[in-house]
């Protein structure tokens, strides 16, 4: 059993990553979206609206994601507030 669980988390580990688009057909808004930011408060994607928006879904257990948050703190250093998230 602690082999089959092994080689699925290896398969699992091995699959590409890929971004999935969530933009809606034109004209129709996505649907309401609910999180907590930095200071715990709940807001949602509409606190943003009008502004591009970098949503990076992400787990502290994960060795990959957690790799790539300097690069998103460097990606949001150079993004015009008004205009971009991270």
């Amino acid at each position: 059993m602690r082999r089959l669980l092994a080689l699925c988390l290896l398969l699992l580990a091995s699959a590409p990553a890929r971004a999935i688009e969530l933009a809606p057909p034109s004209g129709e808004a996505l649907p309401a979206l609910r999180f907590l930011d930095m200071q715990g408060n709940e807001t949602g994607l509409d606190a943003f609206r009008g502004k591009v928006v970098v949503l990076n879904l992400w787990a502290t257990w994960c060795a990959p994601c957690r790799e790539e948050m300097p690069s998103l703190r460097g990606l949001a250093a150079r993004l015009d507030p008004e205009k971009a998230v991270v």
